[in-house]
């Protein structure tokens, strides 16, 4: 293997750097929050409450959310009902839970406000020794009058100028589905007002309600139930509906709070990869919250919904974890986001064809067609298998070479954005002065410096020099750019003796560590 073992060494170390980053951080936020600092002692808390973490410490993090609460921020009221009430990093207390749900819900800017009522009145509705009916149903009339009057007020307002056509669709459901919501929201308040004065109400449309706005229809009709107002009275299936509700506004929170910290929502994450986040606020996905969040996306997708429809296409193509795998519907998906202008569709297309995985059907020409769109749209690794295609199948030494040179310089580009940002903060942070992190950045920096000086020499035709400086950034630093200039190298006899089997080897272990 030309340089493969290197790469992998330099991965590890990449890893083990931001592992000693991250403790100097939490040494440096631990400092900090002896001080009082409100944003260490944040950063901290929800550092030790993530069960990602290897030093996850339950216990640690209500401390700090206690200690940011006794300071004067409600911000953690929530976090810590939810921890009293399902018993995180303290015994589970259910009085001191109700506290903290009742203090967010008098703290009306509280982002949680509404969430809170709903926890008070599933504890007015079923938990012993605080069964409270009347209660219960004038947090559920809270909830559902603040959020009508909330979803009066939004008023969807997006530029239609310099939109694509992804942006714009997404512009037209969001649209959609405020003015949908708005109306909804209308003929909810004018049915709350009927019900007062005992008049006929048609449930039609509110029995329909599904998705996004399942959560008020649920808790209405629930309201209904509970009070006798436009329903016959029955509290049992007034509780019923209520449980219902609140289970689907949990698992929608769930994804609101946890999906950005969620790697397998990632469309280039590795397959079957998904972790089990404990994220700040108490929620762990599981089997059946990842099929309910399918189907949510299922309903934004036929809205045209590009986040939406690439979502659902890896997670048919078997990307994530608890998502069922057909390759059917994975195609049918990645084609629909590739009519979209997706770069991520019209790759995994071509590997699609490439591997012959649409119903043993094997076409390069395809695959060579959909590689060459993902390039148009920025998707720069699609540039390694096609240089194999035109080494391959064509002969083409001279495309083969193009195709390489493009993806060299594109990643040497990406690599001195992130350069410049990584010393930066590094280099020049006194918090960050460590000899073992130091010595990591000046390695660093030597790999970019050899492949910046390799791809010049290379492009003024000095190929002796450019050979020195890529070979050593190869094989030493672990730098791709570098490898695929050797490649390049290799395939050309430039400044090395001319071996296709090598510069292939080559191209065979990027297309695997890049792409595969």
């Amino acid at each position: 293997m030309y340089f493969i073992e290197k790469l992998e060494q330099e991965k590890q170390k990449d890893y083990e750097t931001h592992q000693r980053l991250v403790e100097k951080k939490l040494s440096s936020a631990k400092e900090k929050a002896e001080k009082n600092d409100e944003e260490a002692m944040f950063f901290l808390a929800i550092h030790y409450s993530n069960d990602r973490n290897s030093d996850y410490d339950p216990v640690e993090g209500y401390h700090y959310f206690q200690r940011l609460y006794a300071k004067g921020n409600n911000d953690v009221l929530y976090m810590l009902a939810r921890r009293n009430l399902l018993g995180i990093g303290v015994e589970k207390n259910i009085y001191r839970a109700m506290e903290y749900f009742q203090a967010c819900v008098d703290d009306h800017d509280n982002a949680f406000n509404v969430a809170a009522r709903l926890h008070l009145a599933d504890i007015y509705f079923f938990a012993d020794g605080q069964k409270d009916i009347d209660r219960g149903i004038d947090q559920v009339k809270k909830f559902i009058t603040s959020t009508i009057d909330s979803m009066l007020s939004e008023n969807a307002d997006f530029p239609l100028d310099d939109m694509n056509v992804q942006d714009e669709n997404q512009f037209r459901f969001l649209y959609d589905q405020e003015q949908e919501a708005h109306d909804y929201a209308k003929y909810l308040k004018d049915a709350l007002s009927k019900m007062e004065y005992h008049l006929p109400v048609d449930f039609t449309l509110l029995e329909s309600k599904d998705h996004y706005i399942k959560d008020i229809s649920k808790f209405f009709l629930s309201y209904c139930y509970l009070t006798g107002q436009g329903k016959e009275k029955d509290i049992s299936r007034g509780l019923e509906i209520f449980k219902e509700g609140l289970n689907h506004f949990v698992k929608t929170q769930k994804f609101e709070l946890i999906k950005a910290d969620v790697p397998a929502y990632l469309p280039n994450y590795p397959a079957g990869e998904m972790d089990q986040p404990l994220n700040p606020y108490g929620y762990v996905l599981d089997e059946d919250d990842v099929l309910e969040f399918k189907e949510n996306q299922e309903y934004n997708a036929k809205h045209h919904v590009p986040s939406a429809i690439l979502f659902l296409a890896f997670g048919y193509y078997g990307k994530f974890k608890y998502f069922p795998k057909d390759m059917v519907k994975a195609i049918e998906y990645f084609k629909e986001a590739y009519s979209l202008n997706l770069p991520e569709a019209a790759y995994h297309l071509a590997k699609i064809y490439h591997d012959g995985l649409d119903d043993g059907i094997i076409d390069y020409q395809r695959s060579k067609d959909y590689l060459n769109k993902a390039v148009s749209l920025g998707f720069n690794q699609a540039n390694l298998l096609l240089a194999k295609y035109a080494l391959l199948d064509d002969k083409d030494i001279l495309a083969c070479t193009t195709h390489l040179l493009n993806y060299a310089k594109k990643e040497q580009e990406s690599d001195k954005i992130m350069f410049e940002a990584t010393t930066q903060n590094n280099f020049q942070n006194a918090e960050n002065q460590d000899p073992e992190l130091d010595e990591y950045f000046a390695s660093l920096k030597s790999g970019y410096e050899h492949s910046t000086m390799g791809i010049d020499a290379y492009e003024e035709k000095d190929y002796d020099k450019a050979v020195s400086y890529l070979e050593k950034g190869a094989k030493e630093y672990g730098m791709t750019q570098a490898a695929i200039m050797m490649a390049i190298c290799y395939l050309n006899g430039h400044g090395i003796t001319k071996d296709e089997k090598i510069a292939l080897e080559i191209i065979d272990e990027l297309i695997y560590t890049e792409i595969f």
